[in-house]
């Protein structure tokens, strides 16, 4: 796959028949089995209520294929588990990926979608957070493919994924002169 067919946008209304296609389909269900809450959120995001998270449409040669979903970690919290780990100088977000595509997977296009993404952010960023579950070994190998290190361990104690068991994994973005 070429780095350079790959592009980004913040998804928008019109995007919404397509999100909730990828939402439900079974390899998405597979790890975000709790869609409903999940697609309720982006739906709100996409009828213009931001609440905390963004949601970016990654397109391959302009045809659309994955969802990447940050949030600005400082809008969190104060006693959520991410807080340790925010950067002093610069901003930290979340991240989360999908693709939705099926026709996509298996194709490398993963390590090489994050990747573009994460350099082409706002030099503000300064580093990353993601928390695939602990039995995604997929997700966790791509993430660390792509410079994610393991930081802890948690399970959640309410929310989307409660009870489920998870890693918290960091990316310091190193800017390139």
């Amino acid at each position: 796959m070429d780095a350079k067919k790959v592009s980004f946008r913040k998804a928008k209304k019109a995007d919404k028949k397509l999100l909730k296609e990828w939402f439900n389909k079974e390899h998405v269900r597979k790890f975000w089995q709790h869609k409903h809450e999940m697609w309720e959120q982006c739906e709100s995001y996409l009828d213009g209520d931001k609440h905390l998270l963004d949601y970016w449409i990654c397109c391959y040669d302009a045809k659309p294929y994955g969802l990447i979903i940050t949030g600005d970690v400082s809008e969190i919290n104060p006693n959520d588990h991410l807080v340790p780990w925010i950067e002093t100088e610069g901003k930290t977000l979340t991240i989360d990926f999908m693709i939705g595509e099926k026709s996509f997977l298996g194709k490398g296009l993963a390590e090489t979608t994050l990747n573009k993404f994460i350099y082409t952010q706002d030099p503000a960023v300064a580093a990353l957070l993601v928390d695939p579950e602990v039995k995604n070994a997929q997700a966790i190998h791509i993430y660390e493919k792509t410079g994610f290190v393991r930081v802890s361990t948690f399970t959640r104690g309410e929310g989307f994924f409660k009870g489920v068991p998870h890693y918290l994994m960091k990316l310091k973005i190193l800017r390139r002169e």
